[in-house]
């Protein structure tokens, strides 16, 4: 028989209203900044209940894809780091969920025990990694879901209702564009104003030095 999880602290559980319920999906960090040749970059998949009434979810599959070839989805775990994994510790297929990578990314997974989802809780469905190229060019690019691979069921195999997607974006930065820190940058205009006090100094001692020799004379 399955077993309904509280996924919070409070003992206080509420029926499971489907239609009722807002969730959200997002992708964070948002907008996630990285550079051309690095690999492994981390962005979470999560998901936020919303609504007034818990939800009680038995499994999630979602795609996420973008347009630049020069970003590849490498792979997805449960090592969600913006919210705990919804069915940690009750995963049938972790800790790695992901069943398709590429330019697009599908994961999946299915819990040894369905997990209640308190209203205004926010839990994560994997943690999606990818690399950078090294000749990829500087700029913004959306991470979008595919509606079509993106869902929800209960434990009765119900979909539940996605009321909201926001999509998220990944910013390749310019190679070294390097930003001195504060005291570093102190530093440096520190020695250039010892580098124009001794300048002024050496000059007014030429100066003096030539009038004394006029005088002599």
């Amino acid at each position: 028989m399955r077993v309904h999880r509280p996924l919070t602290a409070v003992a206080f559980v509420m029926s499971c209203a489907v239609a009722h319920a807002g969730v959200i999906l997002t992708v964070a960090p948002t907008p996630f900044t990285t550079t051309a040749g690095v690999t492994g970059n981390p962005l979470d998949v999560l998901l936020t209940n919303t609504g007034a009434s818990a939800i009680s979810i038995d499994a999630f599959s979602f795609e996420v894809s973008t347009s630049n070839p020069q970003i590849i989805f490498t792979g997805a775990d449960e090592s969600t780091n913006a919210a705990p994994y919804l069915f940690l510790g009750d995963s049938t297929f972790g800790p790695n969920i992901d069943t398709a990578t590429g330019q697009s990314l599908i994961a999946s997974d299915v819990g040894l025990a369905s997990v209640m989802v308190g209203a205004g809780v926010e839990v994560g469905l994997g943690r999606v990694l990818f690399d950078v190229t090294a000749q990829a060019s500087p700029g913004s690019f959306p991470v979008t879901f595919t509606s079509l691979a993106t869902s929800l069921s209960d434990p009765a195999g119900n979909a539940i209702a996605i009321t909201s997607i926001t999509d998220g974006t990944i910013v390749i930065g310019q190679v070294g564009t390097v930003v001195p820190e504060p005291s570093s940058l102190a530093t440096v205009t520190l020695g250039l104003l010892l580098w124009a006090a001794g300048a002024i100094r050496r000059r007014r001692y030429s100066r003096s030095r030539g009038s004394s020799r006029a005088t002599n004379e």
